[in-house]
């Protein structure tokens, strides 16, 4: 059985994605950072346990992130990786809140959550280990 054509194109985008920054296989040592420097600005704040896993903005003109820090870092680096899958996929502008992304049922959540995975987890990366 094949697998689901968002799937394909999340790890077609992560493995590009980290090909273009020299990333390789090797886990990526800050995500904030690496955001930063790919041209999307990262917001942390302490939204609150009942607060969203994170936001993604976008005017049309500027893109930005938040990242709830009231979550555990390991969340918090999935978030991040899955706002900027938002960021590569989704150009349409307006505000995004992702209040849990592991409930994601729409088919932009599901490919954020493929591309976050494969971009942070790399296949060939994880079988080298």
């Amino acid at each position: 059985m094949s697998e689901p054509r968002y799937v394909t194109e999340a790890k077609e985008k992560a493995a590009a994605v980290r090909h273009h920054l020299s990333l390789g296989f090797e886990a990526v040592a800050n995500i904030f950072h690496l955001l930063e420097e790919a041209g999307l600005p990262v917001v942390k704040k302490n939204m609150g346990e009942d607060g969203p896993d994170g936001i993604y903005a976008n005017d049309g003109k500027l893109a930005v992130t938040f990242i709830n820090t009231s979550r555990r870092i390991t969340r918090q680096r999935f978030t991040a990786a899955h706002e900027f899958g938002h960021h590569l996929f989704d150009s349409e502008t307006g505000l995004r809140l992702d209040e849990d992304i592991f409930e994601a049922g729409d088919i932009r959540e599901k490919r954020a959550n493929s591309f976050a995975a494969n971009f942070l987890m790399p296949e060939e990366g994880i079988r080298k280990l």
